[in-house]
């Protein structure tokens, strides 16, 4: 059931198109809001929550997300966080926004980045959900860059990823000229690990064998407010079933190495690889 909350402070705009705002929330927790109104419109909130939810269906490491009301009251009074577009200013709606969970508490113990360069990918644990983010973004159709934070706990030697960021995963639906010949990718170097479609497992087969009644609860349900149409959650259904056919062909085009390849597809695994014992039963036969 989908968590609805207030936010208590408005702390500070973020980086990116949809000008999100960082904020603590009634339940305590810090979230970064896309308003209504941002600049790439209601479309950037709705992939938001279908992404978020599609995300937790193929049981990835994504944040949890609530819808959270923002009252009148905290954006009268913060007239520095403000849209800018050009020479604009404009002031954030009130009411209910797409909230994302963050890491960030109140002992700043948790340790949070959100860049990580190739070459130091040994430190992140998990690598094998790249894998799996790779699926969820070739099957809504992510045009933006594979979008992650890394969190570190104080008694861990290794980061987290979580990914992040999904106001552009369904553009082609949106906008069918925004259609990239390659789904959405991160550094090479994250995908050393992949061999075969087995290393795509269980992310690919959960995806798949989506059908209409899984999905159709994720399509659905969206705050009064937005006004959200019937018939739009419809056609989402319709295109995510469409493209389940299509999420092999969009990787494949990953291993001619032309953008960000899968460059060890069908290589042995080294012997003594960190990831060899847990993707050698996936890779069975690959």
């Amino acid at each position: 059931m989908d968590t609805c909350i207030s936010a208590m402070i408005l702390i500070k705009k973020q980086r990116g198109m949809t000008q999100s705002v960082l904020a603590r929330c009634s339940d305590g927790g810090y979230y970064v809001l896309k308003f209504k109104n941002n600049p790439q419109g209601l479309n950037a909130l709705v992939s938001e929550v279908v992404a978020a939810r599609l995300g937790h269906f193929l049981r990835l490491p994504v944040p949890e997300y609530a819808f959270v009301d923002v009252s009148d009251q905290l954006t009268s009074h913060n007239p520095d966080i403000a849209i800018e577009q050009g020479d604009l200013r404009i002031d954030y709606k009130a009411g209910v926004q797409f909230g994302s969970k963050t890491a960030f508490d109140d002992s700043g113990t948790t340790q949070v980045v959100d860049y990580m360069p190739g070459s130091l990918s040994r430190w992140v644990e998990d690598l094998p959900a790249f894998a799996g983010a790779l699926v969820l973004d070739a099957w809504t159709g992510n045009t933006d860059f594979r979008q992650v934070v890394y969190v570190k706990s104080p008694h861990s030697l290794t980061f987290k990823p979580i990914f992040i960021d999904h106001d552009r995963s369904f553009a082609p639906f949106f906008d069918p000229t925004s259609e990239r010949s390659l789904p959405a990718t991160h550094f090479a170097e994250f995908y050393d690990f992949v061999r075969g479609w087995g290393s795509f497992e269980p992310w690919l087969t959960i995806a798949e064998t989506a059908g209409a009644a899984q999905l159709e609860a994720l399509v659905a349900g969206f705050p009064q407010e937005w006004e959200v149409p019937d018939q739009l959650s419809n056609q989402l259904l319709k295109y995510l079933l469409k493209r389940t056919s299509k999420i092999r062909t969009r990787i494949e085009r990953l291993c001619d190495g032309r953008l960000v390849s899968l460059r060890n597809w069908g290589k042995p695994w080294p012997a003594l690889w960190t990831w060899a014992v847990r993707m050698e039963a996936q890779l069975g036969g690959q």
